[in-house]
């Protein structure tokens, strides 16, 4: 959702929701990887910064380095996040 489109008063009250969600573990980071990779993020990666820049209601960002040389920022999936949609968008079949 984008916080723009709110009245300042509600981004304000909503901001953590938004830019200040809790972050998830640099292990549940590795069990992301491990289970879509199949590959740690060192593997991956020349540098993968353990500690998260930011966090939002689906993801975490971490600051990684490509084997290239190039930063870049990686944007992790929570891992409940799966479960949570399928409660509240439930696929009719």
């Amino acid at each position: 959702m984008q916080a723009a489109v709110l009245p300042p008063a509600y981004g304000e009250a909503f901001s953590t929701l938004f830019d200040e969600a809790p972050q998830i573990s640099y292990d549940d980071v590795v069990a992301v990887f491990q289970r879509d990779f199949g590959k740690r993020p060192e593997d991956i990666f020349e540098t993968f910064e353990p500690t998260a820049r930011a966090s939002a209601s689906i993801a975490t960002v971490f600051k990684a380095q490509l084997k290239s040389g190039e930063w870049v920022a990686v944007k992790v999936q929570k891992p409940e996040i799966e479960k949570q949609v399928q409660v509240t968008c439930p696929v009719n079949k």
